[in-house]
This record gives structure tokens, sequence and C-alpha cells, in this order.
């Protein structure tokens, strides 16, 4: 406090952060001592709040709380002059709407406590991309919904005192399994400081120096529309109206709300050029668009899907994206019978693990079990089929903390009983495959074989399982003619 009295850029001491959250996931302690260590909790707060006042008379006084009751039954939520909870709805545990029900609940309960949001923030990753985007899925879409609804909420909330994004980049967290694992992915900007979209949207909204405008396709190279005759990409500025060209021409007049507009973009096969134009300010995206309305037709040297996920999958070792899984339609690609593993209203993320021997951890992180047939509508000719699988149920059960909605206890299956053979167009490449057996926990796994299709047959693989449900993570085909 001393070494810090003549800095302007501290306005506030905090002195807890989240002190009862490992009190709150305690299943070895008594109740004596849960309730011994919430006094003395309680007292140490009360002293260093009251040190703090002593000796910066002129800060504030703040304690960050996570999600829990706990802080209220103790009243150790009343000790600090600025309360910040670290607040994850839509993330960890219920909506994003449901964040605005939190804060008004609150402040009729504690009329004269001021409040802050001190945290609030999911995962994304720059490789993922979707159109539909959801829970838990690590899409910069997510992302950019989460953060856009936060702040709507609490701009209509004049009782609380701010907001505060966790975090403004990724950062090192060693027991993670998200999309990179061992980086916790929160950040507004990478792990190397480049911006993720969500960081262009802030600016948009609170930087008024000057214009600005942006459009969020700064990751994409390329765009695969795989039965879309348009697009949906989000346009930001800190204007109140903008103009959108196609290829040259005037497609549309913008309005900007809160920063944000959304336009579907009728893109045409091959090159387009986007520019948005804003009070003298523009900027210019060139990208590869291929479009494809039916497999049979179309000319590809590669074509990647990610099984079992509804996000897109920029796959830097093979430099291609695996487009999102769906069920099959004639002149298409999809699964005939199979569910996406491990898909609740709180997760889209399949398995949260370190795929060991790779870098394109959410091409096997998702996958579909139970899937028996899945076909591929492509022409004749010699291809090279390359499949992708991993064991999803593990030896041993970590527990992880940062996961405040995971349950108390998990059953994990005995691995060794999902046994299956596979098949290319009625043709074995792999018999009696036991992952569990062959392979290390969390390890991914590629079959490769060649294959010729004939007779406007197309590629149809077929797992039939042995012992068990069946998992297929991922496909990729290159065409060899």
């Amino acid at each position: 406090m001393k070494q810090y009295y003549n800095f302007p850029s501290v306005v506030m001491f905090g002195y807890m952060n989240e002190i009862f959250l490992r009190l709150a996931f305690d299943n070895k302690s008594s109740e004596k001592e849960k309730e011994e260590a919430k006094i003395y909790t309680y007292e140490l707060a009360k002293q260093l709040e009251d040190f703090t006042r002593i000796h910066a008379p002129n800060r504030l006084t703040v304690m960050a709380l996570h999600f829990n009751e706990l802080y209220n039954d103790t009243k150790i939520a009343d000790l600090s002059m600025l309360v910040g909870w670290n607040l994850y709805f839509g993330w960890y545990h219920d909506t994003i709407t449901d964040l605005g029900v939190f804060l008004d609940e609150q402040h009729k309960r504690f009329p004269n406590r001021s409040i802050m949001v001190s945290e609030y923030g999911p995962g994304a990753d720059v490789r993922i991309s979707t159109n539909t985007p959801k829970k838990y899925d690590y899409s910069q879409e997510y992302q950019l919904m989460l953060h856009k609804g936060y702040y709507e909420q609490v701009q209509a909330r004049d009782f609380v005192a701010g907001m505060t994004a966790w975090n403004f980049a990724d950062f090192g967290s060693e027991f993670r399994g998200d999309a990179i694992p061992h980086v916790n992915q929160k950040g507004l900007v990478q792990y190397n400081r480049e911006p993720k979209e969500v960081y262009y949207w802030y600016k948009s909204v609170l930087d008024r120096s000057k214009p600005f405008v942006h459009i969020a396709l700064s990751d994409k190279q390329s765009l695969n529309l795989i039965d879309e005759f348009s697009h949906s990409v989000s346009m930001f500025s800190n204007q109140k109206g903008g103009t959108l060209f196609l290829n040259g021409e005037l497609l549309k007049n913008l309005q900007f709300e809160n920063g944000l507009s959304t336009i579907d973009i009728p893109f045409v096969d091959g090159v387009n050029e986007l520019k948005l134009v804003a009070h003298f300010e523009e900027t210019v995206k060139s990208i590869q668009v291929n479009k494809i309305d039916n497999l049979k037709t179309a000319n590809f040297e590669r074509f990647g899907i990610n099984i079992g996920s509804h996000f897109n999958f920029y796959d830097q070792a093979n430099q291609m994206t695996f487009v999102a899984d769906r069920t099959y339609s004639k002149g298409m690609f999809g699964h005939l019978d199979g569910d996406v593993f491990n898909l609740n209203k709180d997760n889209h993320q399949g398995i949260p693990y370190d795929i060991r021997n790779t870098t394109s951890d959410p091409l096997y992180q998702t996958m579909l079990e139970g899937c028996t047939n899945y076909k591929v509508e492509i022409p004749d000719g010699n291809y090279k089929i390359t499949l992708y699988f991993v064991e999803p149920q593990l030896k041993s059960q970590v527990d992880v903390i940062y996961n405040l909605n995971a349950p108390k206890k998990s059953s994990v299956e005995n691995p060794k009983q999902r046994i299956f053979d596979i098949f290319l167009n009625n043709e074995l490449v792999e018999s009696q495959f036991n992952m569990a057996n062959a392979y290390p926990e969390k390890y991914g796994i590629t079959i490769e074989a060649m294959l010729t299709v004939k007779d406007n047959n197309g590629l149809t693989i077929n797992l039939k399982p042995i012992e068990g449900k069946t998992v297929i993570s991922g496909l990729l085909i290159e065409n060899l003619n």
C-alpha cells in the first residue's frame, strides 16, 4: 500500500479472491471444520479491511467472490466498500441473460451494497468458427455473443459500478484441457497478443477517439460454404452507420447497434472482396470462397469433416478447414445414425482433454458415438482416406476445480469394452479396433487407406460394433485423380 500510494492508476485494493471456492467443493472436511473455516476467514477479512482503510484511506477496498451464496450467508460480502462478483453465466452454468437476473436479485436483497462484475468471459479459439454458436464450443462467435450480452446487461443497470473482462490475454493454466491444452483461452487477445474478434468489438464500443471499422474475418483466408447461398459476417464500428461493398458494388447501408452489424453476404464462388466504409474510414478484406452444393460435381483436392461437431475447425497441421458435421442428405455428406458424444445443454466441447500427440485437439475432442454408417457423395476416382479417432473414456479421473458446473463424482466406463471393425465401401481396413488396448490414454489415432470409388457409389464408412459403442472424430479425403 505504501509502495503504490502515489500511483493514480491504483483506484482500489483487493485482499481476497474467491476465498470460499475450495470450501464450496470440499468433500473431506467435517461440517464443524467448515463452520470454523468460515468464522476465521471472516475474522481475517475484517482485519484486512480495517488495515486497508487505515493505510489506504483514499482508495476503495474490494473483494472478489465466486458465484456462491456462502459470501452472503457469512456476511463477508458486507465488509469491503465494493464487491466484485466473478460471474460465468452462459459459460459454466445457466444462460447469458441470467446475469441480469442475478444482478437484480442481489441489488434487491442488498440495496446498499456497491457491486461490480469483476470477472466474466468464455474461452475462444481463433481456429474455431460456426454459424450456430453454442455454450462451451470455444468459437469466437460465442465469445462475441456473451461479451456483448454482458455489456448490454451491465449498461442497463446503473447500480452496477463496472465490469472487468477476464482476461485481456490467453495465459498458461497447466491443468486445463481446453481447445489449446494448458492454456486458459478467455483472453480478448491470444497468447501471442494477436487480437481475437471480440477485441475489435470492444474497440468499437469503448474507443471514440477516431473513426474505426472492422470486418470480423481476421483469422480466415478462405470460407467453405456448404449448401449456403449467403454467409453471415459481423461488422464492427464506433460510428452510427456505414456502407458495405461486395466485389466493388454497393451491398448495403449499415446501422451499428452497440458497435455491431451482422450481415448475410451473398458471396460468389472464388475470390471475394469486402469493403466497409464509415465516416471516411475504410477497411478491405479479400477472401477465397468455396461454394459447394453437390459433392458429386465439386472440384476439390482435399475435403475434411469435423465429425460430431457443429463448428468448423482450421487445422494448422494440414493447412485446411474441417467443416462442421451434419446429417446425411443426397449429393452431400453426413451421418445416418449415431449421437454427438457428451452433448448436453452446458457442453459442446466433447472431451476436455489434452490429446497428447497433436496440436489439433478440437478435431479429436468432438465425436459421434454409436455411428455405424457415414456417407460422403464423392465422384468416382482414387482417394486417400484418413479417419480420426480418440478413446474418450479415461482409465483414471482427474478433478478440475475450475469447471464449476462439473458433477461431484464421475463414473468411468471400462474403455476396453469399445471394440469395432472399420469398413470403407465394404472393404475391411481395421479389424477389432480397440483403442484402449492398443494406444496410450488421450492419444489421437489416424487410420489411412487408399480407396477407389466406382459405379457412382461415393464413400460409405461402416463402423460395426463388437463390444460397446463406436466413436469417430474426423475424416479427411484427398483426391488423387
